[in-house]
C-alpha cells in the first residue's frame, strides 16, 4: 500500500523517465484520475520551468548518460 506522498513521487519519477501515464497506470495499478491529474500538474510545471532554463543550463536527459530509468 502506497501513501499519498509515495504514490505522487513514484508517478513523478516515472514521468521524468519518459513513461506515459498509461504505462504508469498499468504498472503501478494506480487510479487513472490520480495519474492523469499528477501528469497534468507535472506537465504544467515542466512548461513553466523550461522558460527559466537557458540553453546552456538545460538538464541532461540523454539516456546514454549511464543512469537509465526503469520501472521493472
Amino acid at each position: 500500500m502506497f501513501s499519498e506522498l509515495e504514490r505522487r513521487t513514484a508517478i513523478i519519477v516515472a514521468l521524468r523517465c519518459g513513461r506515459a501515464p498509461k504505462e504508469i497506470i498499468d504498472f503501478f495499478k494506480f487510479p487513472k484520475a490520480t495519474v492523469n491529474s499528477i501528469a497534468k500538474s507535472f506537465k504544467e510545471s515542466e512548461d513553466i520551468e523550461e522558460g527559466f532554463l537557458t540553453p546552456e543550463r538545460k538538464l541532461q536527459t540523454d539516456p546514454k548518460s549511464g543512469r537509465g530509468c526503469r520501472l521493472h
